[in-house]
């Protein structure tokens, strides 16, 4: 007989009942910006292999309220935005993923642990907070434009 053990990592105390049904990514660009428009189209591709099982927010930092939306994530993660942080730069459950990582093999990496393990760390706290949900609507789902 032939037995297979499956193991799963534990997920974090703090974050265990914090996990959304669908984990949110939040990609934060700006509207004059190669890089940006390279890094939108490695999202959607890696969310299409992923049949849309997770949400793609995209935020443009030159619109109302999205540069402060940015900010808190920077805060979250521990981040110092007076460091040379720029766009492109995604986040999503513990990861942060800048212009020159996000690459289709690490972008599809990390979808798929957020949709296999669910969404937890730094990003919950900004998206539980009703100002991320407010922001929603300066920002859009990929391939919604």
């Amino acid at each position: 007989m032939l037995a297979i053990l499956v193991l799963y990592p534990a997920q974090p105390v703090a974050y265990a009942s914090q996990r959304l049904s669908v984990p949110t990514v939040y990609l934060f660009v700006s509207s004059a910006c190669q890089d940006c428009d390279r890094a939108i189209r490695t999202c959607r591709r890696a969310e299409m292999q992923l049949h849309n099982t997770l949400q793609i927010r995209v935020c443009n930092v030159l619109r109302t309220g999205n540069l402060d939306l940015l900010r808190r994530f920077l805060s979250a993660y521990g981040l110092d935005e007076t460091s040379s942080v720029s766009v492109p730069i995604l986040f999503v459950g513990d990861v942060v993923l800048t212009s020159d990582e996000l690459t289709d093999e690490s972008v599809a990496e990390t979808f798929r642990y957020a949709v296999d393990y669910g969404q937890m760390g730094p990003s919950m706290d900004v998206i539980m907070s009703t100002s991320a949900y407010e922001n929603d609507v300066n920002s859009h789902r990929v391939g919604s434009h």
